[in-house]
């Protein structure tokens, strides 16, 4: 026991402060260097995004933006909340029969009284009818040709053979030949299990067969 309470009392008493990561920060770890000095920090991600004309996300307008979506959601519900008391109207107006009565022929009977089509459901439709807002396109801005020139620019990755492959596909000319399928076949050499047209396509490449 001496020796726990020996601890306790070697123990740090101050605490460990940790500063803790800011998840709203915006890293900038491998981004182009154009967009890094076009950047401004005062400004939400979206608002960069749009001044550079590019796109946050691929369909992030669906469902519309902004009150727009948040009224029509409302004004379908009311909607729907006018069509259940109309329909629960009707029925707790209809005639109700006595089983007791003797069967008669049916006699069209008025409901009492005349409903009216309440007049907000015109107006509910109106605002129901709202235009979905249309896709932005992103606009044409310098970082955007920047970007494209550069992209042409750049040259295409060229793959060179290793010396594993070269190795195999050595042993594999010497014990089959041309024969693309045996290749295939052969699970010894052929490790990665390629198919017939792919050893030849990649023998091709790197020897002239």
């Amino acid at each position: 026991m001496g020796t726990v309470r020996r601890k306790r009392a070697n123990r740090n008493s101050n605490k460990v402060s940790r500063k803790q990561k800011n998840k709203n920060k915006v890293s900038f770890d491998g981004a182009h260097p154009l967009i890094q000095q076009t950047w401004d920090k005062k400004k939400t991600l979206l608002q960069n995004y749009e001044e550079m004309g590019l796109v946050v996300k691929l369909n992030g307008v669906s469902g519309g933006t902004g009150k727009e979506a948040a009224l029509r959601a409302q004004e379908m519900q009311k909607l729907e909340e006018l069509k259940d008391q109309v329909e629960w109207r009707k029925l707790d107006d209809a005639p109700v029969e006595n089983p007791n009565e003797p069967e008669q022929n049916e006699i069209y009977t008025p409901i009492e009284g005349e409903i009216k089509t309440d007049s907000r459901v015109t107006l509910i439709g109106q605002k129901v009818n709202l235009k979905a807002p249309q896709e932005k396109e992103p606009k044409q801005t310098k970082i955007i040709e920047q970007l494209e020139e550069e992209s042409k620019l750049t040259a295409p990755v060229i793959r060179h053979q290793s010396e594993q492959e070269a190795y195999v596909f050595e042993r594999l000319l010497r014990k089959h030949g041309d024969d693309f399928n045996a290749m295939a076949k052969d699970i010894k050499l052929n490790k990665y299990q390629l198919t017939a047209g792919q050893l030849k396509k990649k023998m091709r490449k790197v020897i002239s067969l």
